[in-house]
């Protein structure tokens, strides 16, 4: 009497799949990638001189909400000479970048004062709202950055605010040493680098990628077949 191999079979091909698809899954946390810059939410239309241009220009200044793989966060401009990519994602390729100089007090003003980030100019004596305080977060960094080459023309609130949040960063020693974000410069050669808070990976659960849930799908399935085989044989 000839024997079934159509079991053996089908349990030859489950096996070959599942190492294929064990093949695509990849250990570990991905790098992340920006994957859209909102228009600005949290800032004002200010007038200001930079380069060498020499005559002001008026831009609105302030904090760009972002989707980062799902996470929501927001970002700040470090290169003044570009334009922003908005609603359009960040060439993949390019992605986080190391800090470079300054970036790290960057980092810091970002952690301590951004609005979306639920920052607060505690001890400021001044009145401001969440769109000065986000227009001027964006004025300290670029006179931070840029220095004489940065000249903000605007007066009102927004001014002694960004003085104010430079004077605590020159009271800081430590600008990585306990943030509660981490921070990257999203990087792109036609538009504006961002610099981005996100998620402390510590607290961050790590997902599976859609690979490993049909890993465990097969293997579920996999186990099955061999119990039906064990007991066709019986």
């Amino acid at each position: 009497m000839e024997k079934n191999k159509t079991g053996p079979n089908r349990f030859r091909l489950t096996i070959i799949v599942l190492v294929l698809l064990m093949s695509s899954v990849t250990p570990g946390k991905s790098d992340a990638s920006i994957i859209a810059v909102g228009d600005i939410v949290n800032g004002l239309e200010l007038s200001f001189v930079y380069g060498a241009l020499g005559e002001p220009i008026t831009r609105m200044v302030g904090e760009f909400p972002v989707l980062v793989d799902g996470f929501s966060t927001v970002a700040f401009c470090v290169d003044i000479y570009q334009s922003a990519n908005l609603f359009a994602p960040y060439e993949p390729d390019l992605g986080m970048g190391s800090l470079e100089e300054n970036q790290d007090q960057v980092a810091w003003l970002m952690n301590e004062f951004a609005p979306g980030l639920g920052g607060q100019a505690s001890g400021y004596r001044g009145t401001y709202s969440a769109s000065i305080a986000g227009a001027a977060l964006q004025v300290a960094i670029w006179e931070l950055l840029y220095d004489d080459l940065f000249t903000l023309e605007s007066s009102g609130a927004v001014k002694p605010l960004a003085d104010w949040y430079l004077d605590q960063l020159a009271l800081q020693t430590d600008f990585t040493g306990d943030l509660d974000f981490q921070f990257a410069v999203a990087k792109d050669s036609k538009y504006q680098d961002m610099m981005v808070a996100l998620p402390d990976a510590s607290e961050q659960p790590v997902p599976l990628p859609g690979a490993a849930w049909l890993f465990m799908s097969g293997l579920t399935g996999l186990l099955a077949m061999r119990k039906s085989l064990k007991r066709g044989r019986n």
